[in-house]
């Protein structure tokens, strides 16, 4: 202290010393859990965008899981509805998987009718009464 300073003024010094030394020790500990909020922020935004990614690259399984389902569906009801096995369906709308059905079973009904041509139809073989019941069952 100096000589010429007051004995009151001295304690007032004393005191906002002591005050000032206060606040940066309270200063000093706000900044230490400043950068430890500031570690945690970067932190959670690190993990959000990894969830972010995550969650979208999920969406998109999923959308593939639920046209691969949806298309499975059409193929299914094409398939019953033509009469053809739904694992050679082609096509990704109804309309594919249905002309491509359609084709298949043309196709089909031709080769089935070029190996079992009516047997009356043969040359050389005689229509009797069970080929003709055969017939009339079947309608050819």
């Amino acid at each position: 202290m100096s000589e010429n300073t007051d004995p009151e003024v001295d304690p007032q010094i004393a005191e906002l010393r002591a005050e000032a030394a206060s606040w940066r020790k309270k200063l000093r500990e706000q900044e230490q859990a400043n950068e430890q909020l500031t570690a945690k922020v970067a932190e959670l935004s690190a993990a959000n965008e990894s969830l972010t990614g995550e969650s979208e690259s999920l969406r998109g399984e999923l959308d593939q899981v639920k046209g691969e389902q949806e298309r499975a569906g059409m193929v299914a009801e094409v398939a019953k509805e033509y009469g053809v096995d739904a694992g050679v369906l082609r096509g990704s709308t109804r309309d594919e998987i249905t002309a491509h059905a359609e084709q298949l079973r043309d196709v089909f009904k031709k080769a089935n009718s070029a190996f079992m041509p009516n047997i009356g139809d043969e040359p050389g073989v005689q229509s009797n009464e069970e080929a003709e019941f055969v017939r009339d069952l079947f309608g050819s």
